[in-house]
């Protein structure tokens, strides 16, 4: 335990530094998630870079974090120290007696899922399968090699049995935290930071549209309670609700980068972009649905600096998300010709990668229509109260105003 604080320390004060120098003047809640976004960067860096060389060893990757660490100490000569950690302002919440009740139940059903989970061994079939198998296997080859999945999750469905060719940066995030005990213990919850991060992103991202502080926390705490993200925390060495945190968090950042279009704002964007795609295939799908948005976002940034200039902040972005997102889909590509194997490519009707399922075949894996119910999807495991006492007030409310 001694070993895993000591490392996590060199990393915690790596990303600290670097989110010192690199983050534009902001707030509190930026600064959480700009930490955070270079804290897991840096984490997946260093194992990419060890266990493609066969040396993902614990003593390796402390070695290596040590020298980022006197790197970053050494590029911060001469640079003020002072006030590295901006002041939060939290006295707004306890002014108001219904943001700390809707805190207080946050963190009473938080911690409580998290110690039945922690007293209890991993339970979930993609845990076991893959999530916490692969990184079993990386610590005793001490490289990124995935076995080969004879089944998937699920005995009757054979399109998973590609499990070894899915992304693992979220996978890199559990190694992480088996390393040092060489137990899945901590990895098991390894999703638990992330229901934080997720609260603060909501807050960021409702404040830059100028939402009161209390209704943007309130927010915060609504999105971490519904149903199908809570109840994740009990099997949290899943990724789902990792998506979904790190999705915000491009938003965010996303946000960011339009109201103040610098190479600073773009480092932030392209790493969080690439850790968004190096999770999970599906977040491709999400980042295309997002194409419009982040269009035009790029045109308002095009309002602030040149075009010349623009082309440089672009371009930063994709060499990121390439250098952190990438490593799995070029690794598929060499051992299948499919960067997205098992799914099929085609292009009107013309195949441009070869798999043995079609895309649609392969997302009714994830939302089986025929047992599609709207039932479930807002009350049982979807959205939960918060749908009939927020969200469906909110949308027709103001259209009768």
């Amino acid at each position: 335990m001694l070993v895993f604080i000591l490392i996590n320390s060199l990393v915690a004060l790596s990303s600290l530094f670097l989110t010192k120098k690199l983050l534009e003047k902001s707030g509190f809640a930026d600064f959480v998630i700009s930490w955070f976004t270079f804290y897991f960067a840096l984490i997946i860096l260093v194992e990419l870079c060890l266990g493609i060389f066969d040396r993902l060893f614990l003593l390796d990757m402390f070695i290596a974090h040590l020298v980022i660490l006197c790197a970053v100490l050494l590029s911060f000569k001469g640079y003020p120290y002072r006030q590295i950690i901006p002041k939060p302002q939290i006295s707004f919440i306890f002014q108001n007696k219904f943001l700390l009740f809707s805190g207080s139940v946050f963190l009473s059903f938080f911690l409580v899922k998290l110690w039945v989970n922690l007293i209890n061994p991993p339970l979930c079939a993609d845990s076991l399968q893959y999530h916490l198998t692969f990184p079993a296997v990386w610590l005793r080859n001490a490289n990124l090699n995935n076995p080969i999945a004879i089944f998937g999750s699920k005995p009757t469905s054979a399109e998973l049995t590609a499990l070894t060719y899915y992304p693992i940066n979220a996978e890199l995030l559990f190694f992480w935290l088996m390393a040092p005990l060489r137990n899945a213990f901590l990895a098991d919850v390894g999703e638990a930071p992330f229901y934080l991060i997720g609260i603060v992103a909501v807050f960021s991202i409702l404040r830059k549209f100028s939402i009161s502080k209390d209704i943007a926390l309130f927010c915060g705490f609504l999105w971490a309670l519904i149903p199908n993200i809570f109840k994740q925390l009990r099997t949290a060495s899943q990724i789902d609700v990792m998506c979904a945190v790190l999705l915000l968090v491009f938003l965010n950042q996303l946000i960011s980068l339009s109201r103040k279009p610098t190479i600073r704002s773009a480092i932030f964007l392209g790493v969080t972009m690439g850790m968004l795609v190096g999770t999970k295939v599906l977040n491709v799908y999400w980042l295309i649905t997002l194409l419009p948005l982040i269009l035009y976002y790029l045109f308002k940034a095009r309002d602030r600096v040149s075009f010349k200039y623009l082309w440089v902040i672009i371009t930063t972005v994709l060499f990121l998300t390439f250098i952190f997102g990438s490593f799995s889909y070029i690794r598929t590509f060499i051992l299948t010709a499919n960067p997205l194997y098992p799914v099929k490519i085609d292009i009107f009707g013309k195949q441009i990668f070869s798999g043995f399922i079609d895309k649609n075949s392969f997302s009714n894996i994830f939302v089986n229509w025929k047992e599609f119910s709207l039932m479930k999807l807002f009350f049982r495991e979807g959205l939960g109260i918060q749908f009939l006492a927020f969200i469906l007030p909110a949308t027709f409310i103001p259209l009768l105003l």
